[in-house]
């Protein structure tokens, strides 16, 4: 004869794996969310310093590009006065070339480096946006699993109180039951006596 545990023990069974579960979810819900907070105040001081990196390369940038200018100035201003004081022509067509060519070449570089700067942040900053995003996807399918996984839940808990309903009503039945028949034999065995 096979013998089936009381059904209060699969009652208690099932509320008590219920709540595992539930606190089970709100742990990996709340470490989650802090992996988000993290990563965002992360993205947030990214931000920031690429913004301040940004800024001062543009700083510098115009800085050069005004040295530049400026050289390129005192160059014309030397050349004329050596104009004036060399009135070789051969020579001085080649100097001012040669001047100009070396600005030319260090303005370039300049602007080459920060042209190589600004690409190379800005693809830090894509990855990081399709690490944000991959992010949210996840957020978002978490926050799915965890609403079905409520939606399974509630009906089990309703059923596990139903269930505990039920075994009261019976354990109530049953303990009437037990003193209706203790009265019962209590009647017919006085009325057998006085008969």
């Amino acid at each position: 004869m096979h013998l089936q545990p009381p059904a209060s023990y699969k009652v208690d069974h099932l509320e008590h794996q219920g709540d595992v579960k539930s606190e089970s979810m709100e742990k990996t819900k709340a470490e989650y969310e802090r992996q988000i907070a993290e990563m965002s105040g992360k993205m947030d001081s990214n931000a920031k310093e690429w913004s301040e990196e940004k800024a001062s390369m543009e700083k510098e940038y115009k800085e050069k590009i005004s040295d530049g200018q400026r050289q390129l100035h005192v160059n014309s201003l030397c050349n004329s006065v050596m104009v004036q004081v060399m009135p070789d022509t051969y020579t001085q067509p080649i100097l001012i070339f040669q001047l100009l060519q070396k600005t030319y070449d260090d303005a370039w570089e300049q602007i080459r480096q920060a042209s190589g700067t600004i690409d190379k942040l800005e693809k830090e900053n894509g990855g990081l946006k399709t690490r944000v995003s991959a992010l949210q996807k996840h957020n978002s399918s978490l926050l799915c699993a965890f609403a079905l996984i409520c939606g399974a839940y509630f009906p089990l808990l309703m059923r596990s109180r139903w269930l505990s309903q039920q075994r009261n009503i019976l354990e109530e039945q049953l303990t009437r039951s037990a003193l209706s028949a203790h009265q019962n034999t209590s009647i017919f065995t006085t009325s057998i006596y006085n008969y």
